[in-house]
Order: C-alpha cells, then sequence, then structure tokens
C-alpha cells in the first residue's frame, strides 16, 4: 500500500511478503496481518467532521507565545507578494536590514531600488533574480498569497506553482535561507469562523515543505481576514524566531494546535499533545 502525500512525502506499508505458491499441501492458511502501530489521521480539512474511522483531530488551544532561545537575523528580507505591502517592509528595515520587495507583474523589471517585479508565468524570471543575488550574504523570505476571499480552483493552483518555484529557487541559490509564510485564516480556530481553502492549501503545501527540508527555518503565520497593517508588529518580531508550529493569531491572541481524541472503539481516553507542527 502506498500513500503519496501532497508535499511528495511518501509512505510505503508491506502487508505480506510474497512467497512462491508450492505444492497444494504446502499451502499455508492466510492469518489476518496484526498491527501494534497505532494509527491516526490528521485533520488538514479544518472545519469537516472527524471521519468515523479517525482517531484524532485538531484542537486549537489558547496560549502565551513564548520567544524562542534561536534568533536567525539575515542580511537581506525578500517579501513575495501580489500587492505592495508598505508597512511590513517599513517595519523590518527599521531593525537596520535591507528588505526587498518582489511583485507580481507582465515583464521582469526593477521598479526602484528595493522594488522588482517579475511574470510568475515565466520560470526564468525567478532564476534570473537569484542569480544576480550575492550568494556570500543571508536572506529571508516572506511569502504572502492573495488575501482574496473567493478565488478560483485555477488560480489556487496556479498560486501554488508560484509557491513552489519560490521555495524550490531559494534552497537551490541560497544557503540556509530563512523562509516564512503569511497566511489569511488558513485554520478554524472559532466555530463561528470560516476557514479558506484556497489558504489552508498553501499553509498545507508550506507545512509539507518544511517537513521534508528538517534544516530550513521559517514557519507559517496566520491571520484573521486581511489585516497584514494590523499585525505588522507582530509579524516583524516573530519572523527572527525559530519555531515548530504554526502561530495562528486571532483578536491578538495566540492558538496552537493539539490532536484530540475521537471515535476510539475500546473507549479509552488516549491523550496525546502536538507540539511539533505536522
Amino acid at each position: 500500500m502506498s500513500a503519496f502525500g501532497f508535499g511528495g512525502t511518501n509512505a510505503h506499508v508491506i502487508l505480506e511478503e510474497y512467497k512462491p505458491a508450492g505444492k497444494k499441501s504446502e499451502e499455508r492458511i492466510l492469518q489476518k496481518p496484526r498491527f501494534k502501530q497505532q494509527k491516526f489521521t490528521f485533520d488538514i480539512f479544518p472545519g469537516l467532521k472527524p471521519a468515523f474511522e479517525s482517531l484524532y483531530s485538531v484542537k486549537w488551544n489558547e496560549a502565551d507565545l513564548k520567544k524562542s532561545d534561536s534568533i536567525k537575523h539575515p542580511d537581506f528580507w525578500l517579501i513575495y507578494c501580489s500587492n505592495e505591502h508598505l508597512t511590513l517592509k517599513e517595519k523590518i528595515t527599521e531593525e537596520g536590514i535591507k528588505c526587498y520587495s518582489i511583485l507580481s507583474g507582465t515583464a521582469y523589471s526593477r521598479l526602484n531600488e528595493d522594488t522588482f517585479t517579475i511574470n510568475n508565468s515565466d520560470e526564468n524570471h525567478l532564476r534570473w533574480f537569484f542569480e544576480g543575488l550575492d550568494k556570500s550574504k543571508s536572506y529571508g523570505i516572506v511569502f504572502i498569497p492573495d488575501f482574496e476571499k473567493e478565488i478560483s480552483s485555477d488560480k489556487t493552483i496556479t498560486q501554488l506553482l508560484h509557491f513552489k518555484s519560490l521555495f524550490n529557487n531559494s534552497i537551490r541559490y541560497l544557503s540556509e535561507p530563512i523562509f516564512w509564510c503569511i497566511t489569511s485564516n488558513a485554520f478554524k480556530i472559532y466555530p463561528h469562523e470560516e476557514s479558506s481553502a484556497f489558504q489552508h492549501s498553501v499553509a498545507t503545501a508550506m507545512g509539507s515543505a518544511m517537513n521534508e527540508n528538517v534544516g530550513l527555518y521559517g514557519g507559517i503565520i496566520d491571520i484573521e481576514g486581511d489585516s497584514i497593517s494590523e499585525n505588522t508588529d507582530l509579524i516583524a518580531q516573530n519572523i527572527y524566531q525559530i519555531h515548530n508550529h504554526p502561530i495562528v493569531v486571532r483578536n491578538k491572541k495566540f492558538y496552537f494546535p493539539s490532536l484530540f481524541p475521537v471515535n476510539i472503539s475500546n473507549g479509552k481516553q488516549l491523550k496525546l499533545k502536538m507540539e511539533e507542527y505536522m
């Protein structure tokens, strides 16, 4: 049995070793395999009711965001987005670190000293940009997808391909880059809240990419609505921190994921906390 994950992670389970059929008198009676391993599913689609066969689902708990002991200060920050986020850019530059914007456009061009435009449909544009960077310097990247409430499936796939291209080029051309993804309502925290399928797909892609590149620094910051300007201080402070979980913010409060048991047939309530983001 093979399960191929979204980010390329493969899981394989050997049910039984194949053995050639012998004489009829030597045929074995196949017994039902017994598995000692616990099996559970990670609820990557917030808002949907847990499936009957699932053992664990996700619960979001309010908690204080502790400062990390590990801090990374790159020489430059690169903000990859469709629209200019001047407040975030200005806040980052207050730390004395140069910040460049990479905006979506129709051509590869340089609008001013610290703003570039690229055509995301042309894979050469990102390559040209990264090849022109000073490789002796360290870089941090902030990816901000479109914050539209409704987005078509075609545009979702296009944005995911843009993310993939940006991520692959960053780890190919840069040495130990920091990579942050800023999403909006990618996770359903409150019962009345509506999560965005598009934003969640971006967060899932980012989670898979981080899991497959364990030496990479960065993570996910999920905010409410399109409130980049309202959360500028929070974003600017935490992109230097090293966390092993997504930073989810609602009404200036932080929430962290944990797993709780559901639909366990034997009635035992198995407690399983998840401190690291899967």
